[in-house]
């Protein structure tokens, strides 16, 4: 493994297990500019914007179960109510995503948009249900 792939993986674990994309997912007005630079980073380079969406999402639903395990967010509705809301605007990024990574002819960058997307759909119910619930 080169030195700069070896950054790269490190990059992208630290960002799918530190909580930076959930704070920034909970944040208000912050949270929908997360999703567009997602969205254009994956529009410019689709080998790479797959692997971040990837983290993104795997660390929103990871904190989301973490923050779940005890019956209670440990969060205010608010921020609960903007990840919630993020999380549905990831579903159709994975979409967009794989549309993109379809036309580069990037075959993981299809799989990860088409996974994430299905399995951020499957757990809107149970993992992003309202903050009052």
């Amino acid at each position: 493994m080169s030195e700069a792939a070896g950054w790269q993986w490190t990059v992208l674990i630290a960002w799918a297990v530190i909580p930076i994309p959930s704070l920034l997912l909970a944040g208000a007005g912050i949270n929908i500019l997360v999703v567009g630079a997602l969205l254009i980073l994956w529009l410019a380079l689709p080998s790479v914007g797959a692997w971040v969406y990837l983290a993104t999402w795997l660390n929103l639903i990871g904190w989301r179960l973490i923050g779940l395990r005890g019956g209670r967010l440990g969060a205010t509705p608010m921020s609960v109510r903007n990840q919630n809301g993020m999380s549905s605007w990831l579903v159709m990024l994975g979409i967009v995503g794989a549309v993109r990574s379809g036309l580069a002819g990037d075959g993981i960058g299809i799989a990860l948009g088409v996974i994430g997307a299905v399995v951020l759909f499957m757990v809107q119910g149970p993992l992003f249900r309202s903050a009052s619930s």
